[in-house]
C-alpha cells in the first residue's frame, strides 16, 4: 500500500516568516502537532513541532502569564524559521508503508510530510500506519485488487460527505480509509443507531463492496448551560 493511500491530505502549513505565536495558534485551532513550514512558492522548507514551541522560552512565558503579563507573546515573537528542523525526513506519495514506518523508527519521529516534488501534498502519522494495519483489503488476486487509486479517492470522499449529511457530532477522530472498494470507518459515535446509520449511509455509496466500522460508541455528557 503507498503513502497516497493513508496520507491525510488536509494539511495545515505555516509561512517561514511567520511568528512562533501564529504558529501556536495555528497548532491549537487545527489540533495538530507539527506544520510543515513552506516558502513563498509552497515549497517545504522545514518543520515546525508542539516540541520546537514549548522549548522556546515558554516555561518563563507562562509563569509571567500566570501573574498576569503578557510574556508568552514577547516570548513566541521570533520566527518560525529559526527553532524549525530544516531537515526534513519526508516520504513520497507512491512510498510504500513498511518504509514510511523503517523511516519513523529509524528518526524517531511521529509524522512524515508527504511531498510531490517540493510540495507538501499529505502528512503521515504513527496513528495512520496503525488504521492501515488494521484496515485490511480484499484477498491478492481479486476482481478488485486492481482498482485505479482515483476510483478510492472517490469513493472516500463521497462516504464522508454522506455521513456528515447525517448531521451527527462525529468529533475529531471521525475517518475513512477506503481499500479497494471495502470502506473502514473509524471515529466516535454516542450509540449504535448512530453507528448503524454511518454503516448504513457508507453501504449506499456506488463502489462500496463492504463496509467495515471500527467506530466505538462513547457516552457523550451534554454541558448544561
Amino acid at each position: 500500500m503507498p503513502a497516497r493511500d493513508v496520507m491525510n491530505t488536509h494539511v495545515t502549513v505555516v509561512a517561514v516568516t511567520a511568528t512562533l505565536l501564529d504558529a501556536a495558534r495555528m497548532m491549537v485551532n487545527a489540533r495538530v502537532g507539527i506544520l510543515p513550514v513552506v516558502d513563498s512558492d509552497g515549497a517545504l522548507v522545514g518543520i515546525l513541532s508542539e516540541h520546537d514551541v514549548l522549548g522556546h522560552e515558554t516555561a518563563e512565558g507562562l509563569t509571567r502569564s500566570a501573574n498576569g503579563f503578557n510574556a508568552a507573546d514577547r516570548a513566541l515573537s521570533a520566527q518560525v524559521s529559526s527553532v524549525m528542523t530544516k531537515n526534513v525526513v519526508v516520504a513520497t506519495e507512491e512510498e510504500a508503508l513498511p518504509d514510511v514506518a523503517t523511516l519513523m523508527v529509524k528518526h524517531r519521529v511521529k509524522n512524515i510530510p508527504v511531498v510531490r516534488g517540493r510540495s507538501v501534498v499529505g502528512v503521515i502519522s504513527r496513528l495512520d500506519l496503525v488504521k492501515a494495519m488494521l484496515s485490511p483489503g480484499p484477498a491478492p488476486g481479486t476482481e478488485q485488487d486492481h482498482a485505479p487509486a482515483s476510483d478510492g479517492d472517490a469513493v472516500r470522499e463521497n462516504v464522508v460527505a454522506a455521513i456528515h449529511k447525517l448531521g451527527l457530532p462525529l468529533g475529531a477522530a471521525f475517518d475513512v480509509v477506503v481499500r479497494n472498494g471495502i470502506v473502514h470507518l473509524w471515529g466516535q459515535v454516542a450509540d449504535h443507531e448512530q453507528e448503524i446509520a454511518c454503516r448504513r449511509a457508507t453501504a449506499g455509496i456506488p463502489g462500496v463492496a463492504e463496509v467495515m466500522s471500527h467506530m466505538q460508541v462513547v457516552a457523550w455528557r451534554q454541558r448544561r448551560r
